[in-house]
């Protein structure tokens, strides 16, 4: 930082969290718990991460893994929430509009919510995931479709949509309407 400046991470074992949760991992998980910039002239911003929803995926016995949490919370210092879902590789929810969760999408975002600090909600984003089978244990993963509602801090909102159609031979984008 030029102004003398810095950023401390503050990381916390999954075990810690009292979410009542089981977490029953093979291995130790360190998160952020927090992160806090200072830019060195007495501005100070900081976010602090809640993570639910741990899981462990297991197919086979060759193809196990820790697949991440189902959404992550951001706070950031004034109070604004950022929600961020992820697939795991197990199940599905149309309620929050994950599609055919498989192996194949683990980690990728399908929905984030953005809510102001007195909790009215003002954008949420939701990106709907497919996948082609390549053979072989490979999937070739793509976005098909990407909306977005931008609210106005109540309940009206205005959409919009982009979808997108690929070529399964080589991962090119053919079209995006």
């Amino acid at each position: 930082y030029p102004q003398g400046g810095n950023t401390t991470i503050t990381y916390k074992n999954v075990a810690q969290y009292a979410s009542g949760e089981v977490r029953n991992y093979p291995y130790p998980i360190f998160t952020v718990q927090q992160i806090t910039n200072s830019d060195g002239a007495g501005l100070i911003s900081s976010f602090t991460y809640d993570y639910q929803g741990g899981q462990y995926y297991f197919n086979n016995a060759f193809d196990r893994k820790f697949s991440g949490y189902n959404y992550i919370t951001k706070t950031d210092s004034a109070s604004n929430v950022t929600k961020t879902f992820y697939h795991t590789g197990e199940g599905t929810s149309s309620s929050t509009g994950q599609y055919s969760d498989n192996g194949f999408k683990i980690g990728k975002v399908y929905r984030v919510e953005n809510y102001d600090n007195s909790s009215n909600t003002y954008k949420i984003t939701i990106n709907k995931w497919d996948h082609y089978d390549l053979g072989n244990s490979a999937g070739f993963v793509k976005l098909v479709r990407a909306t977005e509602l931008a609210y106005d801090g109540g309940s009206n909102h205005k959409d919009k949509s982009e979808t997108y159609t690929y070529s399964d031979s080589n991962g090119y984008v053919t079209e995006k309407v």
